[in-house]
């Protein structure tokens, strides 16, 4: 509208003026409250990317952690495992070795039962 010719026209001279003050006055806090949703979109925007990236971090490092004491866990079950059947040969010779020192000996003691007889 041509707010200049609604002016020269009673009761408008006074309240064409207000209307078009409060106008700008609204279209101002319009602009800045477009600017203030704009930031806080950004802020927000740039905390939810750091949450994210930080929860990637947590979750590649735990996953590193947790993938290399597998493979230790793995590593020592082997090593046990190889232990275990190296002892259990070892016990098995003893113990043959430990048979074959007690039939001698108890060969021997019979021996000498029946030569003292």
């Amino acid at each position: 509208p041509n707010w200049e010719s609604i002016i020269s026209h009673e009761p408008a001279r006074s309240d064409v003026p207000v209307f078009i003050n409060a106008r700008d006055r609204r279209d101002a806090a319009d602009v800045r409250f477009g600017q203030a949703l704009d930031e806080l979109h950004e802020s927000l925007n740039a905390c939810v990317k750091g949450i994210l990236s930080t929860s990637v971090e947590v979750y590649e490092t735990t996953s590193e952690k947790l993938n290399q004491l597998e493979d230790e866990l793995k590593l020592s079950f082997d090593m046990n495992e190889k232990s275990r059947a190296s002892m259990e040969a070892k016990l098995e010779e003893s113990a043959k070795a430990a048979q074959g020192l007690f039939s001698n000996l108890m060969m021997n003691v019979s021996q000498g039962f029946v030569r003292r007889k």
